[in-house]
């Protein structure tokens, strides 16, 4: 599978790019946030090494993007049960930054961008749809 990027930046261009708006809304978000005083960019995501898996975001990964950068995700409820051929079709096509939460009953996700959660909308926040229409 080739580099996948977001809006033309790679991961690490993507993380550093937040860790540089995180320094300006609060330079001291490292402490406040996460108790840290170095804070390693691989921790946004939940595949760092790899530059050809998708963007699922980790918990820490979420927290900076919510806390430190003030942006509140779209949150899908879906009936669909998140299976491994569901989770690796969304890392495979998922343009932009996102969180699965695969429970029993329901799967949550949650879009960080404005963009996916008008295309969600558009889906009646199916997450199958969603899937189908950007595997196209």
């Amino acid at each position: 599978m080739p580099e996948m990027f977001i809006k033309g930046l790679t991961k690490v261009e993507f993380g550093n790019q937040c860790i540089e708006l995180a320094d300006g809304i609060n330079p001291n978000w490292r402490q406040d946030v996460f108790k840290v005083k170095e804070f390693n960019p691989d921790w946004i995501w939940k595949s760092p090494a790899s530059h050809n898996h998708g963007f699922a975001l980790s918990n820490t990964g979420a927290k900076l993007l919510e806390e430190c950068l003030c942006i509140t995700p779209h949150v899908i409820h879906s009936s669909v049960r998140a299976t491994g051929e569901i989770l690796v079709r969304l890392d495979k096509c998922m343009p932009w930054p996102y969180v699965i939460y695969p429970y029993l009953a329901e799967t949550q996700v949650l879009l960080y961008s404005t963009e996916m959660t008008v295309w969600s909308a558009l889906q009646d926040d199916d997450l199958i749809k969603l899937i189908e229409t950007f595997e196209r």
